[in-house]
Protein backbone atom coordinates (compact mmCIF):
# COMPACT_ATOMS: atom_id res chain seq x y z
CA UNK A 1 0.00 0.00 0.00
CA UNK A 2 1.17 3.52 -0.67
CA UNK A 3 1.05 6.28 1.92
CA UNK A 4 -2.18 7.56 0.31
CA UNK A 5 -4.08 4.82 2.16
CA UNK A 6 -3.71 6.79 5.41
CA UNK A 7 -3.00 10.32 4.19
CA UNK A 8 -5.86 12.67 3.30
CA UNK A 9 -6.05 15.27 0.53
CA UNK A 10 -5.73 17.98 3.18
CA UNK A 11 -2.45 16.41 4.30
CA UNK A 12 -0.89 16.40 0.82
CA UNK A 13 -1.79 20.00 -0.04
CA UNK A 14 -0.40 21.14 3.31
CA UNK A 15 2.81 19.28 2.50
CA UNK A 16 2.93 21.11 -0.86
CA UNK A 17 2.63 24.46 0.93
CA UNK A 18 -0.88 25.10 -0.42
CA UNK A 19 -3.48 26.67 1.91
CA UNK A 20 -6.70 24.78 2.50
CA UNK A 21 -9.65 25.88 0.31
CA UNK A 22 -13.05 26.61 1.84
CA UNK A 23 -14.67 23.65 0.07
CA UNK A 24 -13.57 20.15 -0.90
CA UNK A 25 -12.81 19.67 -4.63
CA UNK A 26 -15.67 18.22 -6.68
CA UNK A 27 -16.20 16.93 -10.20
CA UNK A 28 -18.72 19.66 -10.99
CA UNK A 29 -16.35 22.61 -11.16
CA UNK A 30 -12.71 23.68 -11.29
CA UNK A 31 -11.93 25.01 -7.81
CA UNK A 32 -9.64 28.05 -7.57
CA UNK A 33 -8.64 30.04 -4.50
CA UNK A 34 -5.94 32.31 -3.13
CA UNK A 35 -4.74 35.62 -4.56
CA UNK A 36 -5.42 35.82 -8.30
CA UNK A 37 -6.73 32.23 -8.15
CA UNK A 38 -3.20 30.84 -7.96
CA UNK A 39 -4.25 27.53 -6.31
CA UNK A 40 -6.50 25.02 -8.03
CA UNK A 41 -8.06 21.58 -7.58
CA UNK A 42 -10.48 19.37 -9.52
CA UNK A 43 -11.83 15.89 -8.90
CA UNK A 44 -11.40 13.94 -12.16
CA UNK A 45 -12.95 10.68 -11.01
CA UNK A 46 -10.12 8.47 -9.83
CA UNK A 47 -8.45 11.27 -7.93
CA UNK A 48 -7.83 15.00 -7.57
CA UNK A 49 -5.52 17.14 -9.66
CA UNK A 50 -4.22 20.11 -7.69
CA UNK A 51 -1.45 22.67 -7.69
CA UNK A 52 -0.13 26.20 -7.61
CA UNK A 53 0.03 28.19 -10.88
CA UNK A 54 2.59 30.67 -9.55
CA UNK A 55 5.08 28.04 -8.36
CA UNK A 56 4.43 25.63 -11.25
CA UNK A 57 3.16 22.86 -8.94
CA UNK A 58 0.99 20.26 -10.72
CA UNK A 59 0.13 17.13 -8.72
CA UNK A 60 -2.34 14.28 -8.45
CA UNK A 61 -3.96 12.76 -5.36
CA UNK A 62 -5.59 9.33 -6.00
CA UNK A 63 -8.76 8.38 -4.14
CA UNK A 64 -7.36 4.91 -3.70
CA UNK A 65 -4.04 3.67 -4.96
CA UNK A 66 -2.42 0.41 -3.91
CA UNK A 67 -0.16 0.16 -6.93
CA UNK A 68 1.98 2.51 -8.93
CA UNK A 69 -0.09 3.88 -11.87
CA UNK A 70 0.70 2.45 -15.30
CA UNK A 71 2.04 4.60 -18.15
CA UNK A 72 -1.44 4.51 -19.70
CA UNK A 73 -3.05 5.75 -16.46
CA UNK A 74 -0.45 8.50 -16.09
CA UNK A 75 -1.01 9.63 -19.69
CA UNK A 76 -4.80 9.52 -19.23
CA UNK A 77 -4.57 11.68 -16.11
CA UNK A 78 -2.34 14.18 -17.90
CA UNK A 79 -4.88 14.39 -20.75
CA UNK A 80 -7.71 15.01 -18.27
CA UNK A 81 -5.63 17.65 -16.55
CA UNK A 82 -4.96 19.53 -19.80
CA UNK A 83 -8.65 19.29 -20.74
CA UNK A 84 -9.65 20.79 -17.40
CA UNK A 85 -7.13 23.61 -17.78
CA UNK A 86 -8.50 24.45 -21.23
CA UNK A 87 -12.11 24.27 -20.00
CA UNK A 88 -11.33 26.52 -17.04
CA UNK A 89 -9.59 29.08 -19.26
CA UNK A 90 -12.61 29.21 -21.60
CA UNK A 91 -15.04 29.59 -18.70
CA UNK A 92 -12.99 32.39 -17.16
CA UNK A 93 -12.72 34.16 -20.51
CA UNK A 94 -16.50 34.02 -20.97
CA UNK A 95 -17.01 35.46 -17.48
CA UNK A 96 -14.46 38.20 -18.21
CA UNK A 97 -16.25 39.09 -21.46
CA UNK A 98 -19.60 39.37 -19.69
CA UNK A 99 -18.04 41.53 -16.98
CA UNK A 100 -16.40 43.77 -19.58
CA UNK A 101 -19.90 44.67 -20.82
CA UNK A 102 -20.84 45.62 -17.27
CA UNK A 103 -17.66 47.71 -17.03
CA UNK A 104 -18.62 49.54 -20.23
CA UNK A 105 -22.09 50.24 -18.83
CA UNK A 106 -20.66 51.65 -15.57
CA UNK A 107 -18.07 53.71 -17.45
CA UNK A 108 -20.71 55.24 -19.74
CA UNK A 109 -23.03 55.94 -16.82
CA UNK A 110 -20.29 57.72 -14.86
CA UNK A 111 -19.32 61.37 -15.32
CA UNK A 112 -15.86 62.71 -16.06
CA UNK A 113 -14.16 64.45 -13.12
CA UNK A 114 -13.47 68.04 -14.13
CA UNK A 115 -11.59 69.10 -11.00
CA UNK A 116 -9.80 67.43 -8.09
CA UNK A 117 -12.21 69.31 -5.81
CA UNK A 118 -14.93 66.86 -6.84
CA UNK A 119 -13.44 63.95 -4.87
CA UNK A 120 -11.84 63.84 -1.42
CA UNK A 121 -9.33 61.13 -2.42
CA UNK A 122 -7.81 63.40 -5.08
CA UNK A 123 -7.53 66.23 -2.56
CA UNK A 124 -6.01 63.98 0.12
CA UNK A 125 -3.41 62.63 -2.31
CA UNK A 126 -2.80 66.10 -3.81
CA UNK A 127 -3.19 64.80 -7.37
CA UNK A 128 -5.08 65.96 -10.45
CA UNK A 129 -8.09 64.13 -11.84
CA UNK A 130 -6.10 62.66 -14.78
CA UNK A 131 -9.08 61.50 -16.82
CA UNK A 132 -10.90 59.74 -14.00
CA UNK A 133 -14.66 59.49 -13.78
CA UNK A 134 -17.07 59.41 -10.86
CA UNK A 135 -20.22 57.46 -10.01
CA UNK A 136 -22.01 57.30 -6.65
CA UNK A 137 -19.13 59.16 -4.97
CA UNK A 138 -16.57 56.60 -6.15
CA UNK A 139 -13.73 57.30 -8.54
CA UNK A 140 -13.89 55.10 -11.64
CA UNK A 141 -10.47 53.88 -12.84
CA UNK A 142 -10.85 51.84 -16.05
CA UNK A 143 -8.56 48.88 -16.75
CA UNK A 144 -7.55 48.47 -20.39
CA UNK A 145 -5.70 45.71 -22.19
CA UNK A 146 -2.85 46.49 -24.59
CA UNK A 147 -5.35 46.62 -27.47
CA UNK A 148 -7.26 49.41 -25.62
CA UNK A 149 -10.27 47.25 -24.73
CA UNK A 150 -11.98 48.10 -21.43
CA UNK A 151 -12.09 44.96 -19.27
CA UNK A 152 -12.73 46.05 -15.71
CA UNK A 153 -12.85 48.94 -13.25
CA UNK A 154 -11.19 49.88 -9.99
CA UNK A 155 -13.44 51.84 -7.62
CA UNK A 156 -11.91 54.23 -5.07
CA UNK A 157 -14.07 55.65 -2.28
CA UNK A 158 -13.60 59.06 -0.70
CA UNK A 159 -11.75 57.52 2.26
CA UNK A 160 -9.38 55.62 -0.06
CA UNK A 161 -10.89 52.13 0.05
CA UNK A 162 -10.32 50.30 -3.23
CA UNK A 163 -12.16 47.45 -4.90
CA UNK A 164 -12.26 45.87 -8.34
CA UNK A 165 -15.32 44.96 -10.36
CA UNK A 166 -16.18 41.37 -9.45
CA UNK A 167 -15.12 38.81 -12.08
CA UNK A 168 -13.38 41.49 -14.14
CA UNK A 169 -10.17 40.70 -15.94
CA UNK A 170 -7.15 42.30 -14.28
CA UNK A 171 -4.23 40.25 -15.57
CA UNK A 172 -2.12 42.36 -17.94
CA UNK A 173 -4.59 45.28 -17.84
CA UNK A 174 -3.71 48.80 -16.73
CA UNK A 175 -4.63 52.48 -16.61
CA UNK A 176 -2.40 54.74 -18.76
CA UNK A 177 -1.51 58.35 -17.92
CA UNK A 178 -0.23 60.28 -20.92
CA UNK A 179 0.55 59.02 -24.40
CA UNK A 180 1.90 55.48 -24.69
CA UNK A 181 3.93 55.24 -27.89
CA UNK A 182 7.16 53.93 -29.41
CA UNK A 183 10.60 55.29 -28.51
CA UNK A 184 9.59 57.28 -25.42
CA UNK A 185 10.36 56.52 -21.75
CA UNK A 186 7.55 54.68 -19.96
CA UNK A 187 7.11 54.37 -16.21
CA UNK A 188 5.23 51.41 -14.76
CA UNK A 189 4.00 51.55 -11.17
CA UNK A 190 1.45 49.87 -8.92
CA UNK A 191 -1.16 52.32 -7.63
CA UNK A 192 -3.17 55.09 -9.30
CA UNK A 193 -2.12 57.84 -6.86
CA UNK A 194 1.56 56.94 -7.27
CA UNK A 195 1.13 56.99 -11.03
CA UNK A 196 -0.50 60.42 -10.96
CA UNK A 197 2.30 61.86 -8.83
CA UNK A 198 4.97 60.46 -11.14
CA UNK A 199 3.18 61.71 -14.25
CA UNK A 200 2.63 65.19 -12.84
CA UNK A 201 6.21 65.56 -11.57
CA UNK A 202 8.06 64.13 -14.57
CA UNK A 203 5.60 64.59 -17.45
CA UNK A 204 6.53 61.02 -18.45
CA UNK A 205 3.89 58.59 -19.63
CA UNK A 206 2.93 56.32 -16.74
CA UNK A 207 1.21 52.95 -16.72
CA UNK A 208 -0.63 51.99 -13.53
CA UNK A 209 -0.84 48.23 -12.94
CA UNK A 210 -3.19 48.97 -10.00
CA UNK A 211 -2.08 45.85 -8.15
CA UNK A 212 1.31 44.52 -7.01
CA UNK A 213 0.46 41.07 -8.34
CA UNK A 214 -0.24 42.57 -11.76
CA UNK A 215 3.14 44.30 -12.12
CA UNK A 216 4.79 41.34 -13.85
CA UNK A 217 1.97 40.79 -16.35
CA UNK A 218 1.67 44.48 -17.25
CA UNK A 219 5.42 44.84 -17.75
CA UNK A 220 5.38 41.71 -19.89
CA UNK A 221 2.75 43.06 -22.31
CA UNK A 222 4.27 46.55 -22.42
CA UNK A 223 7.76 45.22 -23.18
CA UNK A 224 6.34 42.97 -25.90
CA UNK A 225 4.49 45.89 -27.50
CA UNK A 226 7.32 48.41 -27.08
CA UNK A 227 10.63 46.50 -27.34
CA UNK A 228 12.70 49.63 -28.02
CA UNK A 229 11.37 51.86 -25.22
CA UNK A 230 13.17 52.63 -22.02
CA UNK A 231 10.93 51.18 -19.31
CA UNK A 232 11.28 52.33 -15.71
CA UNK A 233 9.58 50.48 -12.88
CA UNK A 234 8.67 52.73 -9.97
CA UNK A 235 8.75 50.38 -6.99
CA UNK A 236 6.87 50.72 -3.73
CA UNK A 237 9.45 50.96 -0.95
CA UNK A 238 8.01 48.65 1.71
CA UNK A 239 10.90 49.40 4.03
CA UNK A 240 9.02 48.97 7.29
CA UNK A 241 8.29 45.26 6.94
CA UNK A 242 10.44 42.19 7.49
CA UNK A 243 10.94 42.00 3.72
CA UNK A 244 10.83 44.78 1.17
CA UNK A 245 8.39 43.04 -1.17
CA UNK A 246 7.84 46.14 -3.32
CA UNK A 247 11.51 46.56 -4.25
CA UNK A 248 12.17 42.80 -4.46
CA UNK A 249 9.29 42.34 -6.88
CA UNK A 250 10.29 45.33 -9.01
CA UNK A 251 13.92 44.18 -9.22
CA UNK A 252 12.89 40.68 -10.33
CA UNK A 253 10.51 42.04 -12.98
CA UNK A 254 13.08 44.59 -14.18
CA UNK A 255 15.71 41.88 -14.60
CA UNK A 256 13.30 39.72 -16.59
CA UNK A 257 12.22 42.48 -19.00
CA UNK A 258 15.31 44.71 -19.17
CA UNK A 259 13.95 47.69 -17.23
CA UNK A 260 15.35 50.21 -14.78
CA UNK A 261 14.05 50.59 -11.24
CA UNK A 262 13.43 53.70 -9.14
CA UNK A 263 12.01 53.91 -5.64
CA UNK A 264 11.48 56.60 -3.00
CA UNK A 265 13.62 56.96 0.10
CA UNK A 266 12.12 58.12 3.36
CA UNK A 267 13.69 60.48 5.82
CA UNK A 268 16.38 61.81 3.49
CA UNK A 269 14.33 62.91 0.48
CA UNK A 270 14.96 62.27 -3.18
CA UNK A 271 14.51 59.21 -5.37
CA UNK A 272 16.91 56.27 -5.51
CA UNK A 273 17.80 54.73 -8.85
CA UNK A 274 18.81 51.11 -9.30
CA UNK A 275 19.86 49.36 -12.47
Amino acid sequence: MTRYSSVTFWDVIEEAGIPKPKTYPSQSRFLRWGKNGRYYAKDIGDGIIYGDWKEGINKFYPHSCSNKPSKHQTKERQTKFLEQIDKDAKERNNINLITSKKAEYIFNKSKIVLSEDEHKYLLDKNINQNGTRILNKELIIPLYSIDKKLWSIQFISEDGNKRFLKNGRKKGCFYPLGQVADYIPLIICEGFATGCTLHELTNYSVICALDAGNLYEVTKVIRSKYPNNQIIIAADNDCYGNRNIGIETAMAVAKKFNCKVIYPTFGRGGINHAE
